[in-house]
């Protein structure tokens, strides 16, 4: 089952400092749903050879416009895409993402 997991996909830009300067920082883009799944330790150096790092594997509906510059908030975590997003099956119903956890809001 695809969307157990409502999260806000986002982008890095760059925003204005109130100041006449710039930032960058992260921007809520939608919300989507997700399912969140955790690497095992067998799967991981089979994901190891696509990506860098990775601590889970995200699947959601297909959408085109994801990229693997945008990360995902889910409630108090955020999971970066690492690597090409993959339209499983190349059916265009969805997409599974190889993510990094992080700690940083």
């Amino acid at each position: 089952m695809i969307g157990q997991h409502r999260a806000i996909l986002q982008h890095k830009t760059r925003v204005s400092d109130g100041e006449g300067g710039f930032i960058v920082d992260w921007v809520d883009l939608k919300t989507v749903w997700l399912t969140v799944k955790p690497i095992k330790s067998s799967e991981m150096i089979k994901y190891q050879k696509l990506t860098d790092e990775i601590s889970h594997i995200v699947k959601m509906r297909y959408d085109p416009t994801i990229v693997s510059t945008q990360r995902f908030k889910f409630n108090s975590r955020v999971l970066e895409i690492k690597g090409r997003p993959l339209n499983v099956d190349e059916l265009n119903k969805e997409l599974e993402l190889t993510c990094l956890e992080t700690f940083n809001l």
